[in-house]
């Protein structure tokens, strides 16, 4: 009886890879023959690198730095990336990503969040626009922007 069952998984296993290489081979003969078909070079989607440095301080004097805050890192627009880290000890924080923007403006949700309780949560919207772009002479790559900015946290 094991056998039979180990049999008709052996079988099961045969046909679904035989049915995925008549699908490959008809997806591939799909291809219309004489028209300029979209090749990976025709298709561009241009990405550019942007770095956010930033601290974190108390609002009350705007000097001392907190560390240990949480980052969260939110793309809007075509780029649903998320991305989270936390201050150091000096209360500073580096992010840096590839977006790709189509032209637009590169907008980033920051938020900052004491995980202890201690201080209120704090957001931000990060525009870079196009003009802030160092540009590159790549097709994929255009360029690179960074900011620097300051989180000033209120206590609860």
């Amino acid at each position: 009886m094991k056998l039979c069952k180990h049999a008709a998984c052996i079988i099961q296993s045969i046909t679904q890879m035989a049915i995925w290489g008549v699908l490959l081979l008809f997806a591939d003969s799909c291809t219309t023959e004489g028209i300029d078909a979209a090749m990976p070079d025709d298709i561009i989607s241009p990405t550019n690198n942007y770095t956010l440095n930033g601290k974190v301080v108390r609002a009350i004097d705007e000097q001392s730095v907190i560390p240990d805050i949480l980052i969260e890192i939110c793309v809007e627009k075509n780029n649903p990336v998320a991305d989270t880290l936390y201050t150091d000890v000096k209360g500073l924080f580096v992010w840096t990503g590839a977006i790709t923007t189509f032209g637009d403006n590169a907008k980033l949700t920051i938020a900052a969040t004491d995980t202890a309780g201690k201080y209120r949560k704090h957001s931000m919207v990060i525009e870079f626009s196009a003009n802030e772009i160092n540009q590159e002479d790549d097709a994929w790559f255009l360029g690179e922007a960074e900011k620097s900015l300051t989180i000033k946290l209120e206590e609860k």
